[in-house]
């Protein structure tokens, strides 16, 4: 439906699609030894799809545990607004899943990471940065389930935009902030 920049992209509803990419990342869990992935703009497939490649018969999760390990399967669900709205985490955590609904084990913390480029290099108020780590409790259900980073090759990088000092300040940011630093 070329949802992504005019790209082609892979019809996820397909039940022939979906076992065709259950039986690729099995061969790489079972012969390269992965142990982890990375899902790329995980907002371009159903929460559907997210559930059953992850979780459901023949997934990574049961892939991995046949070949005596835990896979670990994050993405990236990026979507834009202002640092005082809650909504932007609500549509974020939403790809963790919900209930007997899993999906992504943790999501890369797009709204931590602007606000933090906000903070350290145009002067917005440090109070956002307590609005966010609240809002990861409260949103994401815990601190382990986020991402922390400050910037990724979708992004203008953080030099682009600040200083060596402004820098340091929010790498030390992303490592003291309750989260994974990335």
């Amino acid at each position: 439906t070329y949802q992504l920049s005019g790209l082609d992209d892979l019809n996820t509803a397909n039940p022939k699609v979906r076992e065709a990419l259950k039986d690729s990342y099995k061969y790489w869990i079972e012969k390269a030894g992965v142990d982890g992935y990375r899902i790329d703009t995980a907002i371009y497939v159903e929460h559907d799809f997210l559930n059953d490649f992850i979780y459901g018969k023949g997934g990574v999760k049961e892939s991995g545990k046949k070949a005596g390990k835990e896979i670990e399967v994050f993405g990236e669900a990026w979507f834009g607004g202002e640092n005082s709205e809650d909504d932007i985490d609500i549509k974020t955590a939403d790809y963790l899943g919900k209930g007997e609904k899993k999906e992504l084990d943790r999501v890369l913390n797009f709204p931590m990471s602007s606000t933090i480029r906000e903070v350290f290099c145009s002067s917005a108020p440090t109070k956002w940065l307590e609005k966010r780590v609240e809002n990861v409790n409260k949103i994401y259900g815990g601190f382990n389930k986020t991402l922390n980073f400050i910037d990724n090759h979708d992004m203008e990088r953080f030099c682009a935009i600040g200083n060596r000092v402004q820098l340091e300040q929010s790498l030390v940011c992303i490592m003291t902030l309750p989260g994974i630093p990335v």
